[in-house]
């Protein structure tokens, strides 16, 4: 459990926004699409590293 502490906050993020992405298909389908692709190219920029760190 403890390997996987580091990584909770991003997991829950992901399903979040899978949630919220469920949300829109249930909408209309092109924009199920759109807020898919919004969201994760947020979650992507979010979780890669920002190299500042040496």
């Amino acid at each position: 459990m403890e390997k996987m502490f580091p990584y909770l906050p991003a997991i829950i993020l992901l399903v979040g926004f899978l949630l919220i992405s469920v949300g829109a298909f249930w909408m209309a389908i092109p924009a199920g699409f759109i807020v898919l692709g919004v969201l994760l190219a947020v979650y992507s920029f979010l979780v890669i590293p920002k190299g500042d760190k040496e």
